[in-house]
């Protein structure tokens, strides 16, 4: 009897499949026992649990996956994207299936900090706006790229050595 084991996972810009192929007739009852104890859904947890901490990390370095500085604050002191933490508390784990784990936002405004771009006004001739108590108008703002999301690679080699530790620790390998 030949099983086949692969995992593939996948977290914004990363790709990893894992295969183990073992011939059972040859190993023993015991590692085939251990080998049943594989919870996808708990190895695809602890990726998870990873990658949404490495996304909250960025926000009080305030660097992208690269660490690269994001842009500093032109209207207000402080760090970008911390003003009432809203942001980096709604990141989370919006699910997982099959092999794929997904860490999002819900908050409205990610995308524009996320990606960089600009912001104009939908119906009226010029965009209104407060920072810190003083009224702002403009035709157009500019948001810088601060950049949350992203896989570095040692996040890479980070999840290679969470998943090593699950096999580990489910003692399939020494």
């Amino acid at each position: 009897t030949v099983i086949n084991l692969a995992v593939i996972f996948f977290v914004k810009g990363l790709i990893m499949k894992i295969t183990i192929t073992t011939n059972l007739d040859s190993v023993s009852t015991s590692f085939k026992e251990k080998l049943k104890s594989i919870n996808k859904n708990e190895m695809l947890d602890e990726v998870a649990f990873y990658m949404e901490n490495e996304m909250r990390k960025r926000f009080d370095t305030g660097t992208d996956y690269q660490g690269n500085a994001w842009a500093s604050l032109k209207l207000r002191k402080g760090k970008p994207l911390s003003d009432t933490g809203m942001l980096k508390g709604s990141l989370g784990v919006a699910e997982i299936k099959g092999n794929t784990v997904s860490v999002f936002t819900n908050a409205k405004y990610a995308k524009i900090h996320d990606n960089g771009g600009v912001i104009t006004p939908k119906s009226a001739k010029v965009l209104h706006f407060k920072v810190g108590g003083t009224d702002y108008f403009a035709k157009s703002v500019t948001i810088p790229k601060r950049q949350f999301s992203g896989v570095s690679d040692k996040n890479r080699e980070d999840l290679v050595k969470i998943l090593n530790d699950y096999f580990v620790n489910k003692k399939l390998f020494l």
